[in-house]
């Protein structure tokens, strides 16, 4: 297997990252740029990240034996950038060209290199093509137990971004906070997450899918938690194979194509072709048996007596004689919205001072 990417002659420091947070006028922390080699998807060959000093930081607590056991690991720590710019490196003739300097260091001379912004061309309804940059507010970042980014993770995220007009960044942080338990995982178990020897247990895919069903069976981890981590998980070597970045000598896991079968809006049945995989984690729906719901055919919530009396309310303020007589009949029958509709005088059998409704 291989990691691919190359270096840029103009960073000191190959494999590191240039990071500015918003507002502008705060010193770089760090220098270098993430490269990505080939990546033609990504609409860039180089990334460089600025930041402020200070990071928004967030930490998920992951203890043990809470209630529910929703949570996963202690101490898993993610980033999040106030504000991110895209840039790429230029030359310094660029007219969009922003100079920046690496101040010299005890090892080091000084180094200046040139960025401006990615942008990508959208075409507009005129014709005309509109320019939109790629600037995010609230960006997570991964990082590991020494607080240093995580290269790979960080562009599947971007990659991610990108592919959205208006990403939603809720979704992101949820993924950097899954790929943040991975992390811990493979540093907490000594796991090179690039390697994928023949023997399919040692695996780091199946390694973590074994890991997430341990912390299910001990009730310290919810399955819809376990489920939505093992799927960040999968998404995000599926990228890492999709860009080149990966090459392993044995499959990731094993696919197979599963059938849904569900119905539409008016009543038909739908297949539907789903591709999964040997690692995912189902997480079964488990109904409330205190909800108040009765299943007939589906949840059906009995309406109390006050909201009985508010609908019917309702209905005089309406004065439709033909919605009142229907809801009347529902109510004092229990028949469906489709029985009801569809009642015909000969489904009537009226008996004394009774009537049923033939099925």
């Amino acid at each position: 297997m291989r990691l691919s990417s190359t270096r840029s002659r103009r960073n000191p420091r190959p494999g590191s990252y240039n990071l500015k947070l918003m507002p502008a006028g705060s010193r770089l922390s760090r220098a270098g740029g993430v490269f990505l080699g080939e990546a033609d998807r990504l609409s860039t060959k180089m990334i460089n990240f600025e930041m402020v000093d200070k990071l928004q930081s967030f930490q998920t607590n992951h203890g043990h034996g809470q209630s529910g056991g929703h949570m996963l690991n202690p101490s898993i720590k993610c980033a999040v950038l106030p504000a991110f710019v895209l840039t790429e490196t230029c030359d310094a003739a660029d007219p969009l060209g922003i100079k920046r300097v690496i101040p010299a260091g005890a090892q080091r001379a000084e180094q200046t290199y040139h960025i401006r912004e990615v942008a990508k061309a959208v075409d507009s309804y005129g014709g005309c093509p509109k320019w939109v940059k790629f600037n995010y507010n609230l960006l997570p970042l991964v990082l590991d137990s020494r607080g240093v980014l995580w290269d790979a993770a960080t562009i599947y995220i971007l990659a991610r971004c990108q592919a959205h007009l208006n990403p939603d960044m809720t979704t992101f942080q949820s993924i950097a906070e899954d790929l943040s338990i991975f992390l811990w995982f493979l540093e907490e178990f000594k796991v090179d997450y690039l390697a994928f020897p023949r023997f399919k247990l040692q695996r780091p895919t199946y390694r973590f899918h074994g890991y997430l069903k341990n912390r299910i069976l001990q009730r310290k981890a919810a399955p819809t938690t376990a489920k939505r981590a093992m799927g960040s998980v999968i998404g995000f070597y599926r990228f890492l194979v999709a860009e080149g970045m990966l090459v392993p000598e044995n499959p990731l896991w094993e696919d197979r194509d599963q059938y849904l079968t569900f119905k539409d809006a008016r009543g038909l049945s739908i297949s539907k072709r789903v591709n999964v995989t040997d690692v995912s984690i189902r997480a079964p729906k488990q109904l409330d048996p205190y909800d108040g719901c009765i299943n007939d055919g589906e949840r059906l919530r009995p309406l109390p007596q006050n909201e009985q009396e508010w609908l019917f309310e309702a209905l005089a303020g309406l004065q439709n004689p033909e919605m009142l007589l229907v809801h009347l009949l529902m109510v004092t029958s229990g028949a469906r919205i489709q029985t009801a509709l569809t009642l015909r005088v000969a489904d009537v059998g009226v008996r004394q001072n009774s009537w049923t409704i033939r099925s």
